[in-house]
Parts: C-alpha cells; structure tokens; sequence
C-alpha cells in the first residue's frame, strides 16, 4: 500500500498504529517482518520441524488435495470416495496413525508453528488493507 499510494498511506498510517491497531497486531507485525528480513538478508529463518500424529484417513485426504486438487481446482473428490469407517457413531477413527512434519518458527518470543503464524498473518492484513480502503472512500 505505501508503494501504491505514498502520500495517503503516509497520511493513514500514524492513525492505524495509534488508534485501531492492537498490540498483539504490532508484535504480529515486527515477528512477520523480522522473519522476512530473516529470509531475504540474514540467510534464512530459524526453523526447526516437529513431528504430529495424523490419522490414516488424514493423509489420503493430504495425499488426494495434493494430487488432483481441493474443490473447485482440478478434479472434483466425492465424498463416496473418500475413507471410511465401520465402527459405530462416536467411536474414534482407526487408531493406526503417522508422523507428519510441521514447521516450528522460533522468534525472539517464543515459537510458533508456520501455518497459524501464516494464516493469523493474513487475516491481519486482510483488516489492514480493508480500514485502508475504508479510510480512502
């Protein structure tokens, strides 16, 4: 935004870092950028992956996404073909289960694992692109 429209955005930002923005969104922020500054100038972040159990059905439903797409990419998954179980209502789902990778961030506050970071990341700039928006109208 501050390379698209400069002078407003100079004029919005002070308000938005004043008034409307939350100190969770301000470390939010700083650990989002020094991660980019980790990547692009410093040789890369610190991550480090650990291991979480996912069930058998989990990982045909990873492996189908991969492979042919969610809905509305590619081919179309219906539910008749997808894993099921014989045990009765409420009984958990077959306990053979796998180990699968997930991404650890370490920042100067801790840890986060990758995608929440990412995910929390984008509904923040969601909000600051539409008050942005707003603020221009």
């Amino acid at each position: 935004m501050g390379h698209e429209e400069p002078a407003k955005y100079k004029a919005w930002k002070p308000v938005w870092e004043k008034q409307l923005r939350l100190p969770e969104e301000k470390a939010l922020e700083d650990t989002t950028n020094e991660l980019r500054l980790d990547e692009v100038k410093r040789g890369g972040a610190q991550v480090r992956m650990d291991w979480e159990e996912m069930t058998v059905a989990e990982m045909i439903a990873l492996d189908h996404e991969s492979s042919y797409g969610s809905y509305g990419y590619g081919y179309y998954w219906h539910p008749a073909y997808g894993v099921h179980s014989s045990s009765m209502p409420g009984v958990p789902q077959p306990a053979q289960k796998r180990l699968r990778a997930s991404p650890i961030v370490v920042t100067k506050d801790g840890e986060a694992k990758m995608i929440e970071l990412g995910k929390t990341y984008i509904e923040y700039l969601e909000k600051k692109v539409a008050a942005f928006e707003a603020a221009l109208a």
